[in-house]
Formats: structure tokens, C-alpha cells, sequence
């Protein structure tokens, strides 16, 4: 967008451009302060647990059969073991993972991703250390998220090389019966369980996981770490709705939903998630109990689901899906399509969405994340060469009229009121938008947005190389090359471009480049990729535009 000056004398700093700068200035920091609080360092976040926990304790929230809420005490309990035997495992080891089934509960214990390294070239162990999706019953001693858990020990049944393990555990009247089935490419437990007779002493069955992925190295502002963590439930409908949110810790508000089903509790970071998803579909006036915790001094989260016995009924089933696995948009889709909603495209959704997709299409053809930037790149360029066009005949045309228009402020120099009638009579006499400059940024300010939070949430970049010193596309350019690169870029493009400002305004713009530059060093360096590629792109453009616009002008001039 090119700014005309109606002032007769040329200012160093107009207010147009001062108001720009202010802005520019404001978003910025207004920028690192929201994500300063919203990726609040690990150590502050204990000593906040810390001082919470000299007050008293905390809460947790709890959504009852009933779909209302109320708060419980969360001070961990002791396991009551019912039975002394042996703890035994059976081992899973497939392509995608590797993990234990604990006899008690039968929980995944030591559930690591093949395919998945952190920072540090280290396996990637989804939960904590404790067995995860361990099941338990419940006494009748008191609420049921606030009763002692009532640890079971399972006789375990599995064929070698059989994606199956079975396990029955007694208690009282009671006998249970559970049963997973590994999904290996879908990161995939299905969980069915069966209690058979009856206990005066027990009010229901829970599920328990909790997380553990922890790392705080390889971050920057504007990059968080895997600490980025929360806790939310969604709907049948796909409504997320967050228990522990991350900058606020353990939400006060009550947790309802207006629909009845199966819904997912999950535990997320920003590339890595467990969930439950219910399957039960028992009749549409039962739910089972949500609640969460955290730990005060680990800051550890704990999700619990809980199914409480219907009266009456001797043969009692349920059945869920455990995920722990990557945020990948694909495999997400495959397992629930709801899943989706744990990959945060804010706004933008609706276009980072499609672009992450299309990205993942590319990548299929040519291997390589960077190259299918490139690519991405290269098809938003041509979507709006159109309007790149018309934005440079607009600014053209602008400039075709400088001299008239300076006429005019000579003219009218001293009723601005009169002058900016006649300019605008220029603009229409001559079919000027003065605004046609805005048409192309107008349009890929959105797609800027989105790419950065594909670029910033999506698990297909973690990690991701490109080619030389780009190791990890989801993280800024080490040695800062590719933000110089861009910045030098846009300072030519600039340069190349039909002004129609008078020379103050184009000084202040000159230190655009050197904004955006310091601006994008501690971005993803995908992001920067495609800036770099967008401005090139745009060099060799307006080049020829121009090339054919001088042709033009001199077959114009022979012809007179």
C-alpha cells in the first residue's frame, strides 16, 4: 500500500508514518509479553505450585453423572493393594513403539515412540513413569474421585507375536475381566473391561494417566519447549473444553457439556498427546466422571475417568481407546477425527488446516519439508499474482499522475480541505485505487499467520531438515542466514518498487526490512524459508513487469 502525501512541505516523521512505526512497535512487544505468560518457565510455575501448596491444598474439578461439577480435595492418596503378588510384564515392541503391561491395573509402563527423538536425540516416552491407563476400583468410603483407589493385580494371557493381552483379577464378589488390543500404526490401545457380581464394597471402576514429557532446551520466545502443556476434554460435538489450562493452571470454571455420547480426555504438549477415548456408549443419560490434579512440587497432571457401577446391573462393560502418540494432523484424522482439535491453528484454522495437508501431499512426492515450503510457496504466489498485478498498475498509474497531483498542492497549498477534492478527482478521473497496493498483503497476511502456526504446532516440522545447516525447520535458523537472507531481499524488492512518497515517508519505510529481519530471527526457520522464497519470487516479478511495461512505453513512443 503506498501512502500519498497531501502536505505541501515533506516532514522526516509525518504522523501516518509515526502512527506505523507506533504500532508496529506496540504488537511486538505486546507479542513477547502474552507469549512470556503463556510459556511461563518451568521453575516459576513450581514456585507458584510451591507457595499454592503452603495455602492449602488444590482442586479439582469433577463433571458427575449429572453433568454438574463440584470441587474435591486432590491430596494424593496411597494406593490400598488388595493383593500382594509379584508385579509381572508382558513386553509390546512393534515398528511405531515399544512398551510393558504391568499386571497391576494393566497399565502401559515405559511407553516409548521408535520414530520420535527430543532435542537431545533422546527416545521420547509419552506419560509419566508410573504405568499409564492403570485400572483400579473404587470404595464406597466416600465420593467417588475422592475414594482410596483399590489396586488390582491381573493373571495375564498373551500369545507371543498376537496383538492381544488379556487379564482377570478378583475382588470380593467381583471379577474383572480386561482386554487390550494394540493398534501399532495408530499409536493405539483398544481397552475393554468387564466386572461381573457384585461387592457391597465398591462403587466403580477408574482410569488413570498422567503426564511426563518434560523438556525445557532448544526453545526460544517465540518457539516454546514440549513444556507447553494441558489437559481438556471434547465433546462428542468437538467442543474442547480445558481443565488445566497452561496459563492458568487448574481452571476454576465448571466443566459442562450440553450433549450426551462418548468424549475424549486428553494430555497434550505441543507435539505429543494421551487420550481416552470413551467407546462405552452405555445409554445417553450415563457418563463417566472427568477429573484432573496437579501435583504441587512435580507440577505433574493426572486425568481420571470414572465409571460408576449402574445400579442393578450383575454384568457390567466398558470400553475405550488409549492414544499416546504423535499430533499428527493424518494420523489424528484416522483415529478420531475430533482428535484434531489438539493441534492449535488459532484463528486461522480454516487456512493452516488445508495448507498443513497440502504440505503433507507434497512431501509424499519429494521427501524433504523444505522443498515442500518451496512448493507451498511458489502456488500462494501464483494464487495472488492477480492481484500483485493490480497492484502494480495501481502504483503505476500513481505515479503516471505525481506531477499533476504536485500541481494540485502547489495550487491549493493553502486549503488541504480543497486539495484533497481535487486529488480525489485526480483519482477517479484517472480510475486510481489508491488502495490497490494493499489488495496483495491484504491477502497474504492470513496465510503468513496460518504457515506460523503450522510451522510452530505440527509435528510433521519437528525435527524436520531441509538441507545444509537447516537441521529442524521447526526451529530458528542457527546461524541466522536465512532472516538476513530475507531482509536483504526485501530491501531490493523495495528499492525495485514504483514510490509515489515523498522522500521522508521513504526513509522511514527503508528500516522496514530491518524490522521484519530482527523480527523473524527467533522464528521457525520454515517460516523464514518461505518469506525468503515469497520475496524472491517477488524480485523476479516485478522485474519482468517492469521489463514489460519499459517495452511497452517505448513501441508507444515509436509509434508517436
Amino acid at each position: 500500500m503506498r501512502i500519498v502525501s497531501l502536505n505541501n512541505e515533506p516532514q522526516l516523521f509525518d504522523k501516518k508514518a509515526l502512527l506505523a512505526v507506533g504500532v508496529s512497535i506496540a504488537v511486538i512487544l505486546g507479542w513477547q509479553s502474552y507469549m512470556q505468560k503463556k510459556y511461563h518457565k518451568p521453575n516459576q510455575a513450581l514456585q507458584i505450585a510451591q507457595e499454592k501448596t503452603k495455602a492449602g491444598p488444590s482442586t479439582t474439578l469433577e463433571q458427575n453423572s449429572n453433568g454438574d461439577s463440584s470441587a474435591v480435595s486432590s491430596v494424593v492418596k496411597p494406593v490400598e493393594s488388595v493383593e500382594n503378588d509379584r508385579e509381572e510384564f508382558v513386553k509390546i515392541d512393534n515398528e511405531f513403539f515399544s512398551a510393558e503391561v504391568s499386571s497391576r491395573g494393566m497399565g502401559l509402563h515405559n511407553f516409548q515412540l521408535k520414530k520420535y527423538s527430543d532435542r537431545e536425540n533422546q527416545p521420547v516416552t509419552v506419560g509419566s513413569k508410573q504405568p499409564q491407563f492403570v485400572l483400579t476400583l473404587h470404595s464406597v468410603k466416600a465420593n467417588l474421585t475422592d475414594a482410596e483407589p483399590l489396586s488390582l493385580n491381573f493373571q495375564l494371557h498373551h500369545d507371543q507375536g498376537s496383538h492381544l493381552i488379556s487379564g482377570e483379577a478378583n475382588f470380593g464378589g467381583l471379577k474383572v475381566t480386561r482386554t487390550l488390543e494394540i493398534v501399532p500404526e495408530k499409536y493405539l490401545v483398544h481397552s475393554r473391561v468387564q466386572v461381573s457380581g457384585a461387592s457391597d464394597g465398591v462403587s466403580g471402576i477408574q482410569i488413570g494417566f498422567s503426564d511426563g514429557i518434560r523438556q525445557t532446551k532448544g526453545a526460544s520466545l517465540f518457539s516454546p519447549t514440549l513444556d507447553h502443556q494441558s489437559v481438556f476434554v471434547i465433546s462428542t460435538d468437538g467442543e474442547k473444553r480445558e481443565i488445566i489450562d497452561p496459563e492458568k493452571g487448574l481452571s476454576e470454571k465448571i466443566v459442562k457439556f450440553d450433549q450426551t455420547g462418548a468424549y475424549i480426555a486428553a494430555i497434550d504438549n505441543l507435539y505429543f498427546a494421551q487420550a481416552l477415548i470413551d467407546k462405552s456408549n452405555i445409554s445417553q443419560s450415563y457418563h463417566p466422571v472427568v477429573s484432573a490434579d496437579i501435583n504441587a512440587l512435580t507440577q505433574e497432571q493426572t486425568v481420571r475417568v470414572s465409571y460408576p457401577f449402574i445400579a442393578g446391573v450383575q454384568n457390567f462393560q466398558v470400553s475405550f481407546d488409549e492414544f499416546l502418540g504423535p499430533k499428527s494432523i493424518n494420523l489424528l484424522s484416522k483415529v478420531d477425527d475430533r482428535m484434531k482439535k489438539m493441534i492449535d491453528f488459532g484463528f486461522f484454522g480454516l487456512i493452516a488446516e488445508p495448507l498443513l495437508k497440502f504440505m503433507n501431499l507434497l512431501f509424499t512426492w519429494v521427501n524433504n519439508y523444505g522443498i515442500a515450503i518451496v512448493l507451498v510457496t511458489l502456488l500462494v504466489r501464483l494464487l495472488v499474482l492477480p492481484f500483485n498485478m493490480m497492484s502494480y498498475r495501481s502504483m503505476k498509474a500513481m505515479q503516471e499522475i505525481q506531477p499533476m497531483m504536485q500541481a494540485v498542492r502547489e495550487r491549493y497549498k493553502d486549503d488541504p480541505q480543497k486539495m484533497n477534492l481535487e486529488v480525489m478527482g485526480l483519482f477517479k478521473q484517472h480510475k486510481v485505487n489508491p488502495l490497490g497496493g494493499c489488495l496483495p498483503v491484504m491477502f497474504q497476511i492470513p496465510v503468513f499467520i496460518a504457515l506460523y502456526r503450522v510451522f510452530g504446532n505440527s509435528i510433521e516440522l519437528y525435527k524436520a531438515p531441509f538441507a545444509f545447516w537447516i537441521h529442524d525447520l521447526s526451529l530458528k535458523d542457527p546461524f541466522y542466514v536465512l532472516p538476513v537472507l530475507m531482509g536483504g531481499l526485501m530491501f531490493l524488492q523495495q528499492k525495485m518498487t514504483p514510490t509515489t512518497m515523498d522522500p521522508a515517508q521513504a526513509k522511514v519505510l527503508m528500516f522496514l526490512p530491518l524490522v521484519f529481519t530482527l523480527f523473524m530471527v527467533t522464528l521457525p526457520s520454515g517460516l523464514t524459508l518461505y518469506m525468503c522464497v515469497s520475496s524472491l519470487f517477488g524480485i523476479i516479478q516485478q522485474y519482468f513487469f517492469l521489463k514489460q511495461k519499459t517495452r511497452s512505453a517505448a513501441v508507444a513512443q515509436a509509434k508517436a
